[in-house]
């Protein structure tokens, strides 16, 4: 039988049903038939939105607040970028809880810029969920801290990385593919491509 003449039979073997059931019914069944789908980049943006503002505190080193996500394919490295607005705010005893005495003249500061990740994709099979995985950051902008006194605001972002992304996914299977084996994620430049064996 081919595709067209199952899709065809499709809603006879499911019984009387409305005329909107059978036509979900047959597109889950294209979908179903299909080797692959794109997820495009606002899809994927809007399963992150939901959790941010992202607020955190760490003993003895500062809190970290991070809001309005951005999401940008960078396919040429095979990542998927993440740009948030931050402030970070730096314990008042730094230099003291670190054991790095410079880091005096940055304690009890706050300041507020930008930052960019860069993610890698993993599968869950579990869950049949997408997530950002280890999260590089490439660029932090504070304002009115030189570049040399980065290192301990660059430190909270790094540690907030994977606490976001490792517990949210970025997509989730429809039921149509989640029996099927997925092959690869492919960064793409309007989205993330998936193919199913």
């Amino acid at each position: 039988m081919n595709r067209q003449q199952f899709l065809r039979k499709l809603p006879l073997v499911v019984g009387p049903l409305s005329l909107s059931s059978c036509t979900s019914l047959t597109n889950i069944g294209r979908l179903a038939l299909q080797s692959n789908y794109l997820v495009d980049t606002n899809s994927l943006l809007s399963r992150l939105i939901p959790f941010f503002p992202f607020n955190r505190q760490y003993s003895g080193v500062g809190q970290v607040n991070l809001t309005q996500p951005t999401l940008a394919m960078v396919p040429e490295k095979n990542k998927v970028r993440l740009g948030l607005t931050a402030t970070a705010g730096l314990a008042d005893q730094l230099g003291q809880n670190t054991g790095l005495s410079f880091l005096n003249n940055l304690a009890g500061r706050t300041t507020s810029g930008t930052c960019q990740l860069a993610c890698g994709l993993r599968f869950d099979p579990a869950n049949n969920g997408i997530y950002l995985k280890e999260p590089e950051l490439e660029e932090l902008n504070l304002q009115g801290l030189a570049s040399s006194y980065t290192e301990p605001a660059r430190g909270l972002i790094n540690l907030v990385g994977p606490e976001i992304l490792d517990k949210h996914p970025v997509h989730t299977l429809e039921p149509s593919f989640a029996t099927r084996a997925l092959s690869e994620l492919s960064i793409q430049k309007n989205g993330l491509l998936l193919d199913f064996l």
